[in-house]
Formats: C-alpha cells, sequence, structure tokens
C-alpha cells in the first residue's frame, strides 16, 4: 500500500512540473492557459495528497502474524510451521532480551524466541516494545521454540 502511494505521489509530482512546464511556454506565446494550469493543479493535488490521506487514514503496513498475550502466543506456537511462516510478518511485543553474538533474541508472548541479526535498529528495542519481524524460517532448537528473521524498520 504504501509502495503505491509512493508511485502516486511521485506521479503527480511528475504532472506538476510538466504542468508548470506548459504554462511558462503558454505565457510565453500568449496562448491560453487553462488547461496547463487544469494539469498543474492536478499533480499538485496528487503529490500532495497521497501521503496527507495516508496519514489521515492512519494506513499501516498489514501484518500476518500478531501476537500480544500469551494465549496468542500459544495458538501461533500451534500454527509454526517452517514452510508457511517464510517470508510472513510477525508482530509481537517483546517481553525479554538476550544476545548471542550476532544475533539478537526477543522473546515474544508465549514463551518463543525470534532471533534477529544485530543491528543498530534491532539493539535499539527495549523491554516492551512492539516490533515487526519478517521471517525467514522456525522450528525447534533443543526443545525451545524459535523463529529467525529480519526486522523491519
Amino acid at each position: 500500500m504504501f509502495a503505491l502511494i509512493g508511485f502516486v505521489m511521485i506521479g503527480g509530482f511528475i504532472v506538476a512540473v510538466v504542468g508548470l512546464i506548459m504554462l511558462i511556454v503558454a505565457a510565453a506565446k500568449k496562448h491560453p492557459k487553462k488547461k496547463s494550469v487544469i494539469i498543474l493543479l492536478v499533480g499538485l493535488v496528487l503529490s500532495i495528497g497521497a501521503p496527507v490521506s495516508a496519514a489521515v487514514l492512519g494506513l499501516q503496513e498489514p501484518v500476518d502474524y500478531t501476537v500480544t498475550t500469551k494465549a496468542e502466543g500459544k495458538d501461533f506456537l500451534d500454527q509454526l510451521d517452517s514452510d508457511t511462516i517464510k517470508d510472513q510478518t510477525l508482530k509481537f511485543k517483546v517481553t525479554d532480551i538476550g544476545s548471542n553474538g550476532p544475533l539478537i533474541a526477543f522473546q515474544a508472548p508465549g514463551e518463543f524466541n525470534v532471533m534477529v541479526p544485530a543491528s543498530k535498529a534491532s539493539k535499539a528495542v527495549k523491554v516492551g516494545d512492539t516490533i515487526t519481524v519478517t521471517c525467514k524460517s522456525a522450528g525447534n532448537v533443543f526443545g525451545l521454540p524459535m523463529v529467525t528473521g529480519t526486522l523491519d524498520e
């Protein structure tokens, strides 16, 4: 959805520039300016209206799984399948944080860990933050359920 809004905004900017050029040419040649003014206004409305409407509507990227309670975490674990979770998004509230060198483990409600690569963004996460992760794989390590993925910034 955000990609579509970005394309509309960029397209509107291009239309506005074309309308402005048409207006300048029409003024220089002393031709009617009505068509160029309309094109300029449509471009401005598209380039300004797209992000404003997205902000007003409060559009957010959709997520595939949301875990906010232990019960939801247990339901998520019951459905957990490494084949179906690949490239799915998981949104959860961090209950604990651990580190293992190049990986950071975030514990989610329902007592499972989500491992993500250590980065500036992942190191800034605190207990209680709600994060979104794009999942890569899932399974059990020493009997503990674990999901690996990347942190969506």
